[in-house]
């Protein structure tokens, strides 16, 4: 029998509410569940350091992110194949997804269509149940300004306006990710070592079938990992590098694959000549912007100044009923600088400007996407739980608040 071991730098936290209950989302920031990561000082934002948050914990990032059930346009996954990566499209990527989804239609009769919805897979999402009043409000709304009301948002093409699924577990009203829905399908094959870090892939070197410790020879094989603590762990078949988008290219470079010029600066010799390890890494920064709802309307912050009316709610979401703590992020606009801007030449001509007569590839793939109307820029999303557990309460405030996400890019 093929044995499995899966190796994870965090504990696991199957009873945790933080992780389980959706009203929650975001409240493991700077936790323990957290890598705790920020940028270096940013001379843009006054040498500020960014947080960076990202899963330490069985389930990784998946049992803190904020629930959304997005897709990207199905030119931004056929670009991937367009650059040299063969089979990994729209058509690839959206099969592979409907492997891990399952998709329950309640909540969603006016809201969803049936493009790109998957049932076959382990982890659940569903439209939430919990809908304030400016929730029903915000598909309308944003009619009213022009954008249409997207349907068939996981289907390729996600412009508009829409309610999106969360990853949410109906059957208990529960964060619905990795650990939750693999784990118990997981068979006796299955080994896991928690809180654990590995240090480095163990690569070996082959030529004709002979083990050498040649860099220029033909195959590399990984033979298993090193542990931080010096121990071996021996792999027969393969091993599998999923540490995430901050750190797999860290533990790629630690092993020798990467370029021979990082990995010469750092003291580290080339096993594999890789080019683009660590490089190019995509990113997006957030604006929010807060308003204070008019009386009579409530957002999630009455979570947080009014602690007898949390109790209550959270006792009925641990018995199952209705509750405020089932909401979610679900009011999501994606547009496009046209539909943002009205007329978006300048910025269009502008770009040309800075990147038209660059010869990379990369370069010249973004700009294709400038002119694609079908591919998102700017992301609106509408949130209720904006304040956080730092900042001191005002007077009964009531707020909601719209967060514009512009796309960006971060390098090495």
């Amino acid at each position: 029998m093929l044995t499995t071991m899966l190796i994870e730098a965090g504990p696991a936290a199957p009873e945790e509410l933080k992780i389980n209950v959706p009203g929650m989302v975001g409240s493991t920031g700077g936790g323990p569940y957290d890598w705790n990561f920020t940028t270096t000082p940013q001379p843009e934002l006054s040498s500020r350091q960014v947080n960076l948050t990202r899963g330490k914990v069985l389930g990784g990032s998946s049992a803190l992110n904020y629930l959304v059930w997005n897709r990207a346009s199905a030119p931004e996954y056929d670009v991937w194949e367009t650059l040299g990566n063969h089979g990994w499209n729209w058509d690839s990527m959206v099969s592979g997804m409907a492997k891990s989804e399952n998709f329950t239609a309640i909540n969603s009769q006016d809201y969803h269509g049936s493009v790109g919805r998957s049932t076959r897979g382990p982890i659940h999402n569903v439209v939430g149940r919990y809908r304030t009043e400016q929730v029903l409000a915000w598909v309308p709304t944003l009619e009213s300004l022009g954008l249409s009301h997207n349907l068939q948002s996981l289907g390729g093409n996600p412009i508009g306006a829409m309610l999106q699924p969360s990853s949410i577990n109906p059957d208990n009203n529960t964060r619905s990710y990795s650990a939750s829905s693999y784990g118990p399908q997981a068979r006796s094959n299955l080994a896991i070592l928690l809180s654990t870090r590995v240090a480095k892939i163990n690569l070996e070197t082959t030529y004709k079938g002979v083990k050498s410790g040649r860099s220029s020879e033909d195959s590399v094989v990984a033979t298993g990992v090193t542990l931080q603590d010096g121990s071996v762990i021996t792999a027969r078949r393969e091993v599998i590098l999923s540490a995430g988008s901050l750190q797999s290219p860290g533990i790629l470079e630690l092993s020798g694959i990467g370029q021979k010029d990082v990995l010469a600066a750092a003291g580290i010799k080339q096993i594999v000549d890789l080019y683009g390890v660590g490089e190019n890494l995509q990113d997006h920064v957030g604006v929010g912007v807060t308003y204070r709802l008019k009386p009579g309307y409530n957002s999630l912050d009455i979570l947080k100044y009014n602690a007898t009316y949390a109790a209550e709610q959270l006792a009925l979401w641990k018995k199952g009923e209705f509750s405020r703590y089932d909401t979610t992020i679900s009011s999501v606009g994606f547009l496009n600088w046209r539909q943002l801007l009205g007329n978006d030449t300048a910025l269009v001509d502008l770009a040309k400007k800075g990147f038209g007569n660059s010869t990379n590839a990369i370069d010249q793939a973004k700009l294709s996407f400038l002119s694609d109307y079908n591919v998102p820029q700017v992301e609106v999303i509408m949130s209720e739980n904006t304040v956080g557990p730092l900042y001191p309460p005002l007077d009964d405030p009531l707020y909601g608040s719209d967060f514009v996400t512009i796309l960006g890019i971060a390098s090495r």
